[in-house]
């Protein structure tokens, strides 16, 4: 497990360094296949999409885009300082919110190499905000999946937290894609069923 755990710290600083598109638009024009052009415009639309809704900046985007769309790649930064529930329910809201805008996007369907997009077609990564004193001791800095690099059988979300005084970035946690979002889904069913106290 703690084998795993380090090859796939080493995937996330990979993911994170690497030369992704680091403008929605950068490379992209009207030349380029018109997959590529649609691909590019989903995840800007998504871009607007998660500034709005979690606060969070696009920072590099792409994908496998060869003769079809195999998978997209985005990363992701925010300023909030968050727990690894709070990592988990904005990397869940925002990863299974874009899968469901590609399989519901007509006009790019036709060029996707599989069909329905799921997170096994995602690469996804949001950098949340360092800092060297966390008032809480669940503080986790990094939170993605990267199947492309990984290529196993299951999605694993990986969880970890950045060390100012190392410079490196230490595992938290791993989990499959399918518990992040049971856990989710049930931290959601217990915040419904809460009945707020009257006065």
């Amino acid at each position: 497990m703690k084998i795993r755990l380090k090859i796939m710290i080493i995937c996330l600083c990979i993911f994170l360094t690497g030369c992704f598109h680091s403008n929605k638009y950068m490379g992209v024009s009207n030349k380029d296949p018109i997959h590529i052009q649609l691909a590019y415009q989903e995840m800007s639309l998504f871009a607007e999409k998660a500034k709005k809704l979690y606060n969070l900046e696009l920072v590099k985007c792409g994908g496998g885009m060869m003769a079809s769309i195999d998978y997209f790649s985005m990363t992701f930064i925010g300023k909030q300082q968050v727990n690894s529930d709070d990592a988990r329910l904005i990397f869940i809201s925002l990863s299974e919110e874009f899968i469901k805008q590609i399989n519901q996007s007509n006009s790019l369907i036709p060029y996707l190499s599989s069909y329905p997009f799921t997170p096994k077609n995602l690469d996804l990564a949001i950098s949340f905000e360092a800092i060297e004193n966390p008032p809480f001791e669940d503080y986790v800095t990094n939170v993605g999946m990267f199947n492309s690099i990984s290529k196993t059988s299951s999605v694993t979300v990986l969880y970890g937290r950045y060390r100012p005084e190392t410079g490196r970035i230490e595992a938290v946690l791993d989990e499959s894609y399918e518990r992040a979002i049971g856990i989710v889904e049930h931290q959601k069913n217990l915040e419904s069923q809460w009945i707020c106290p009257t006065s």
